[in-house]
């Protein structure tokens, strides 16, 4: 290498050093807040999971108060819903099964399939992982609030009412927000949307349809999200 006397070489290499280092530690700085939000958020849905049990099971005390019999009845079957374990008390069971609850409707990306990890490397790989957790949960969520309908425990029942309510409520968000984002990725126009209802089969005139592409005629290629 030919000498620098100036230094000046050096100094643009300590520069760009401690740029990368600034950048590295914003990264872990953000990556480690994002991590924390969602540490927060878990830990707030176990929470509320966790009472809604214990407000069900102090119900149970209450509305059968005057009939041992029929509460014990209760307590048992209550006992299966939360799938107690021989040996293990109802307030342990109560905690494992708001933890298996959270586990299974709260977004959670250590939970992401190794095939869409994989996709990661492509350019919308981060964002495949968000969907693919959506869906996940979203059918979860679902089919807790399905077993919650299906028990004799009334105020489970209740609980499984709201989670049903709830997560078609979000379906119907989401899937507006899906759709309105594929028309912005692929240049799909509402007009365009509507035609494919109107063109779809009978039963189709009414789904919502998202839009994953155009054939080589320019007309919208789309996915019948309902």
């Amino acid at each position: 290498e030919f000498p620098d006397p100036t230094g000046l070489k050096g100094m643009g290499k300590s520069a760009l050093k401690g740029s990368m280092n600034l950048g590295r530690r914003f990264l872990d700085t953000t990556e480690g807040l994002y991590k924390g939000g969602d540490d927060v958020w878990k830990i707030y849905n176990y929470a509320f999971e966790l009472q809604k049990l214990r407000n069900a099971k102090a119900k149970i005390g209450t509305d059968f108060a005057d009939n041992a019999s029929q509460r014990r009845t209760q307590l048992a079957a209550f006992g299966r819903h939360i799938n107690k374990r021989v040996g293990e008390g109802l307030d342990e069971a109560m905690r494992r099964a708001a933890a298996d609850t959270v586990r299974n409707t709260v977004p959670n990306y250590e939970l992401v399939p190794e095939f869409i990890k994989g996709l990661r490397g492509v350019p919308l790989g981060n964002f495949i992982a968000f969907p693919a957790e959506i869906l996940r949960t979203g059918f979860n969520t679902l089919d807790v609030a399905a077993k919650e309908l299906e028990s004799p425990i009334q105020a489970i029942r209740e609980i499984g009412m709201k989670r049903l309510m709830g997560g078609v409520t979000a379906f119907g968000l989401v899937g507006s927000g899906l759709q309105k984002m594929a028309q912005t990725l692929t240049d799909t126009s509402d007009e365009e949307i509507e035609s494919a209802n109107r063109l779809a089969a009978s039963w189709q005139r009414n789904s919502q349809l998202i839009p994953v592409g155009k054939d080589e005629k320019g007309n919208p290629e789309v996915v019948d999200f309902s």
